[in-house]
């Protein structure tokens, strides 16, 4: 049987009428924009033909779309821990198990009491 043998050439040109074929494929979906004068001007002839109808005012300007999704907060909710001592094992978890000094312990109980007392007087 014979069998067919590519050279150098045959398997570089190949390759390159592959990758026109999924350039022309990815430009005719949209997956990516017009790279040609030629491109541009196939596709503007495309769109010209189609039944494309007019971004409403709200969307015209890019900046205000951007702004809209910038002063978007996603919602955060706080988690309540479910034993009294979680904050504490969670604590020394951080540490990884290690001990941890006793003037450390004593700066976090401070800061703990100081943000407790914060968050009481916020609500």
């Amino acid at each position: 049987m014979g069998r067919k043998t590519h050279t150098r050439e045959q398997s570089q040109e190949d390759f390159e009428e592959l990758e026109r074929q999924v350039y022309e494929a990815f430009l005719a979906r949209g997956w990516i924009i017009p790279q040609t004068e030629g491109d541009v001007s196939r596709t503007e002839a495309e769109m010209a033909t189609e039944d494309n109808q007019e971004l409403p005012l709200a969307m015209r300007d890019p900046y205000t779309l951007l702004r809209r999704a910038f002063d978007t907060r996603p919602k955060v909710l706080a988690l309540t821990p479910v034993l009294q001592e979680t904050p504490e094992l969670l604590a020394r978890a951080a540490r990884e198990g290690k001990d941890i000094p006793p003037d450390i312990e004593e700066r976090m109980r401070h800061d703990r009491e100081m943000a407790e007392r914060k968050a009481e007087n916020d609500h």
